[in-house]
């Protein structure tokens, strides 16, 4: 049976991850190690005592990925696994595209664009057709905050589109305190959003009708 099992386990832990890590806002590098496994929390404190067992049994399968220098041992580890390995490039670099998307702030937002074939990261949480607001809002939010605050706070300019940006940015200490909430906020709202992604993703098939 060991056969059957890894070839059914294999793919659902390896989504589970990427589902876990589509919803955070940006590649770990930007947005860091610590927000996404905090996003993880929030979404492991909201999900049901049911969600958590069965992820609780999915993720005792660890092994069966083989990635020994990725650990996959809880919800905390699958945020930030889909970027641990991406150094195994031969096996998991098709998924690289899978965990941003590019949008231009100084261009109208459109969920559809810099996203070919699905490989982005709205486009893979639309694939797999999970209830909540939609991720073209989601990616919306995140458009919209980076072009009202990130943009003209870091460059101190309020039109970030008339000319080229400079090299470096210029933030200070009191632009890093006004962007806390806003980052926390987003974490809350990742970690949210992820619990109910994980809701929908075990929920049980509905029952076949029986025939009459």
């Amino acid at each position: 049976m060991r056969p059957i099992l890894s070839t059914l386990v294999l793919p659902v832990l390896g989504v589970l991850a990427m589902l876990v890590s589509a919803v955070l806002p940006a590649p770990a590098q930007a947005w860091g190690l610590y927000a996404h496994r905090k996003t993880a929390e929030v979404a492991q404190a909201n999900v049901s005592p049911e969600v958590q067992a069965k992820i609780r049994r999915l993720l005792r399968a660890e092994a069966l990925l083989g990635t020994h220098d990725c650990p996959l041992s809880s919800l905390e580890d699958a945020s930030v696994w889909p970027d641990c390995v991406r150094r195994d490039y031969w096996r998991w670099g098709y998924t690289a595209a899978w965990h941003y998307r590019t949008a231009p702030i100084c261009e109208a937002y459109n969920a559809r664009e810099n996203c070919p074939g699905g490989a982005c990261v709205t486009g893979q949480i639309e694939r797999a057709a999970l209830a909540g607001r939609t991720p073209a809002e989601w990616g919306r939010e995140s458009w919209a905050i980076s072009r009202d605050f990130i943009y003209p706070t870091a460059f101190d300019r309020e039109d970030v589109c008339s000319a080229d940006l400079p090299g470096e940015a210029a933030l200070t200490q009191e632009d890093i305190v006004r962007g806390v909430p806003i980052a926390k906020r987003r974490v809350q709202q990742a970690g949210l959003r992820i619990a109910e992604l994980l809701e929908s993703a075990f929920a049980p098939d509905p029952l076949p009708e029986q025939e009459r």
